[in-house]
């Protein structure tokens, strides 16, 4: 299954979020799945990255033009360069089965409302999975709540993805995701 993993490219983070994504990413190293991400040598994505190569798995990197030497670090089997961030967003998203959010900056919100609202607008058949550590991503769900409850946007949008907390939820839900994509 080809899942993009949308997260931080940052090197400053606290130990806790590089050791869950870890082992995010040897879960979704157990079954024979394609890395699509965001092709950055740095941070959450260096650790997911990793572990994917270490288990030879098939690598997309996908950047815009600005990030193009971001490749350089990188053994992909496939890159792809966009024009500009929104571009790239969209290649991101269109390319992958199955889309997992892990904290991050900016960039990663701009993925997460990209991708619900190509969900909502029946754009995308991927499911979405919030990997939400510590009420990280608590703000941006609370506005989708917020959204939803002052009728700016309709229940429906809230289903269009799942929230998971700890790494066992995160688990069950992936496993969940995995099957009904594979029959099993």
């Amino acid at each position: 299954m080809k899942i993009f993993v949308g997260c931080s490219s940052s090197n400053n983070l606290d130990e806790k979020f590089y050791q869950t994504t870890l082992e995010i990413a040897k879960t979704l190293t157990e079954e024979n799945n394609e890395l699509i991400f965001g092709a950055s040598y740095n941070g959450l994505m260096k650790i997911i990255y990793n572990e994917f190569k270490t288990k030879s798995k098939k690598i997309t990197g996908i950047v815009s033009k600005t990030y193009e030497d971001d490749l350089l670090n990188l053994e992909c089997d496939k890159t792809i360069i966009k024009e500009n961030s929104c571009e790239r967003c969209l290649e991101l998203i269109k390319n992958s089965e199955l889309i997992i959010f892990l904290p991050g900056g900016i960039g990663t919100l701009s993925e997460i409302l990209m991708a619900i609202d190509m969900k909502r607008n029946n754009e995308l058949k991927s499911d979405i999975i919030i990997f939400n550590p510590n009420n990280y991503f608590d703000d941006i769900i609370n506005m989708i709540n917020k959204s939803i409850d002052l009728n700016f946007s309709n229940t429906k949008d809230k289903n269009s993805f799942s929230v998971t907390t700890t790494l066992k939820e995160f688990n069950t839900v992936y496993q969940t995701k995995y099957k009904s994509k594979h029959h099993l």
